[in-house]
């Protein structure tokens, strides 16, 4: 994954690659059920937060071309290239 925001907090990081450690989909004390689904990520210095679905960009496993957040499951990546689905790989610790 590479972290691509739109937003400020984060920008210094865009085209930087991060690793998704775990997925928030239900509202926690952290997480309002507004702000779902959410992903914390991992960048390469270690650094973790929290980040939204729009500011991972995925290349597709097969043809490498960037894909786009299925609208119907956060976790599925739809390819803009070849059109298959696949999943989000979540790095468990």
């Amino acid at each position: 994954m590479i972290f691509n925001s739109p937003w400020d907090d984060y920008r210094h990081r865009n085209g930087q690659p991060c690793k998704v450690l775990k997925g928030f989909y239900e509202p926690d004390e952290e997480h309002d059920q507004e702000v779902l689904p959410m992903y914390e990520i991992r960048f390469d210095d270690g650094e973790v937060i929290d980040a939204y679905p729009e500011e991972l960009q995925a290349y597709c496993p097969e043809c490498g071309e960037s894909c786009y957040v299925d609208g119907a499951d956060p976790d599925w990546r739809i390819c803009n290239g070849c059109g298959i689905s696949w999943t989000v790989e979540i790095i468990r610790p």
